[in-house]
């Protein structure tokens, strides 16, 4: 089995090249910006245009889930048997980039590497490739990533997932042990979400605290932070469902979540209704038109 990989970067496209050279290859998309191929923000092997395998990431940035790109390279070096095609992320020369590419790199155990000019120095092991097209406007990349946004969108159900029976990953929430409507009245924060994880508190609320409120709060929970957010980061936030073997059967986004009854209320494209073991929760956010609102910053929600 041949591996050959190709390193992005942010002035250039892989496309047309990936087209004219992929042949009878797998393929492995691991660039989550990239929307020539399917869906931005997961990660997928094609044999052909059949998907062998699909990861959620959840963002566009190569860097905020570097522990993401690893385990999807690994599981999908599992399921292809073939000479196998990959791109990688658009690399910036970044120290935490820099160590997931090396450390990507050392696992494939590529046959060939071929990066553009622009790499030369940063990539010394690649091969140079000369004349590859040149990326697109970034006006013209965000167009492209809303046609495949409404795509999925089209293909989504309502779904209600029980924030009480699910597992979270990708945020903050759901990783601690909750305060009881007790304890949160006793605090005044009756009308907030509020969990401690390890020595910091989370609280979920459209109210405004003051300082000895949320003073009081720490010292009854024993812990020496706090983390505020606004129930409204989570509307159009990407989110997949997945299995407890970590298998994505579902992708879509969250319309918003009812921390009153603890429901999360999602469109998905799997088919309702059906347990979800494990919902995760991306840092990108979307609207009903397709349009994108941002990335949420590391941990925010």
């Amino acid at each position: 089995m041949k591996r050959t990989v190709l390193v992005g970067h942010p002035s250039i496209s892989w496309r047309t090249w990936i087209k004219e050279n992929r042949g009878q290859q797998d393929f492995l998309c691991l660039d989550p910006s990239d929307a020539a191929f399917g869906q931005p923000a997961t990660l997928t092997l094609f044999r052909g245009d059949r998907h062998l395998y699909q990861r959620f990431y959840g963002s566009l940035d190569p860097s905020r889930a570097p522990h993401v790109l690893f385990a999807a390279l690994v599981e999908a070096l599992s399921h292809s048997d073939r000479d196998l095609l990959i791109q990688l992320f658009v690399y910036r020369v970044t120290p935490l980039l820099r160590q997931t590419l090396q450390l990507m790199l050392q696992h494939i155990n590529a046959d060939v590497i071929y990066i553009p000019d622009e790499l030369r120095d940063a990539v010394p092991e690649g091969q140079v490739l000369i004349g590859i097209d040149k990326s697109f406007p970034n006006l013209v990349q965000i167009a492209q990533r809303k046609a495949q946004w409404l795509d999925l969108l089209e293909r989504c159900e309502d779904h209600v997932v029980d924030l009480n029976e699910t597992r979270l990953e990708g945020a903050r929430l759901g990783a601690g042990k909750r305060l009881s409507n007790g304890q949160k009245e006793k605090l005044g924060i009756d009308r907030a979400y509020a969990e401690t994880i390890g020595s910091s508190l989370f609280i979920v609320s459209d109210d405004e605290y003051d300082e000895r409120t949320i003073s009081r709060a720490m010292d009854f929970s024993h812990t020496n932070r706090v983390s505020l957010a606004a129930p409204e980061l989570y509307h159009g936030a990407l989110c997949a469902f997945s299995k407890v073997s970590g298998e994505d059967f579902g992708f879509g986004m969250i319309d918003h979540i009812d921390f009153e009854k603890m429901k999360a209320i999602v469109r998905c494209t799997a088919i309702p209704p059906v347990p979800v073991p494990i919902l995760r929760i991306g840092s990108l956010r979307i609207d009903d038109q397709g349009n994108e609102h941002g990335e949420l910053k590391p941990w925010q929600v």
